[in-house]
């Protein structure tokens, strides 16, 4: 996933799978949410969400140059780093 023009990355790093692959991530601050689609979803899932985003986006073991969105999308920097931390054991920023 290439960052959009309005998108800036905010954060970059990294995270070791089974604690021995090195696999990159960033962080990417965002002006949309996209919402699913999805006419099951309530609105708040359903619709895109203008506003202020943190979308964090990971590469998989094995494959680093290929991004995907698998991280999710934050409100705040804070809460995407959080995140992160909360869901992979080793990861390191590269600041």
């Amino acid at each position: 996933m290439t960052p959009l023009a309005n998108d800036t990355i905010v954060r970059v790093g990294f995270f070791l799978y089974d604690g021995a692959v090195r696999c990159p991530l960033r962080i990417v601050k965002t002006d949309l949410r996209p919402g699913s689609g999805d006419a099951d979803d309530p609105p708040e899932f359903a619709d895109d969400q203008p506003g202020t985003w943190f979308r964090v986006d990971l590469t998989a073991a094995g494959d680093p140059d290929r991004w995907s969105v698998g991280g999710g999308y934050f409100p705040t920097q804070e809460q995407a780093e959080r995140h992160l931390k909360e869901t992979f054991t080793h990861v390191y920023w590269e600041d």
